[in-house]
């Protein structure tokens, strides 16, 4: 029998992981959310684990 127990995100760190990278929406048009975040890391997760064989 075997047990684990992994831990994501340990120190519950919410960095941006990605950002909007276009800067005109179409030629002449500024996005106004250009360098804006629209995704993060996932919040701290444990997730144990079990194992048997026969």
């Amino acid at each position: 029998m075997r047990m684990a127990v992994n831990v994501f995100n340990l120190l519950n760190t919410q960095e941006e992981t990605a950002t909007n990278e276009h800067y005109e929406i179409e030629e002449g048009t500024v996005n106004q959310y250009y360098g804006a975040a629209y995704s993060w890391q996932a919040p701290r997760s444990v997730r144990l684990s079990f194992e048997a064989r026969y």
